[in-house]
């Protein structure tokens, strides 16, 4: 899960040692929504008090950002860096314009672009192009 410090403090613990205390606007839980691995830190609320905490699923975190694809490619990118899906980069506007200017050497652009055409005809309303047809 995903959680977003509304108010106080939470400490961040790797074993039994605090590595970082974390106030609003802090989040966690980032790493295992776009990577499904174990979680690597504990996140516990601080002695200095209560905290309010905002808790999203990674179902709702992807419903609530399903129209934004980039918003999601780019928490994949800042996470997993070099381990991110392709799929992300090329959602990613520039990620996606250095990964073209990359395979423009390699004489392979034209995939992206084919790659980019498809995934603008997947998101075409099937409904409408009945009608049209």
């Amino acid at each position: 899960k995903f959680f977003m410090i509304h108010d106080g403090l939470v400490d961040v613990l790797i074993g039994d040692k605090v590595v970082r205390t974390l106030k609003k606007p802090a989040y966690f839980g980032e790493v295992g929504l776009v990577s499904n691995s174990p979680h690597s830190a504990t996140v516990r609320i601080s002695d200095s008090g209560p905290a309010v905490l905002v808790e999203c699923s990674q179902d709702d975190f992807r419903q609530v950002f399903l129209g934004e694809p980039g918003v999601l490619a780019e928490i994949s990118l800042r996470v997993l860096g070099t381990r991110a899906p392709l799929e992300d980069v090329l959602k990613h506007e520039t990620a996606r314009i250095a990964f073209k200017k990359h395979v423009e050497k390699e004489f392979a652009e034209e995939n992206i672009d084919f790659w980019l055409e498809v995934e603008e005809l997947e998101s075409v309303d099937r409904r409408k192009v009945r009608r049209s047809v």
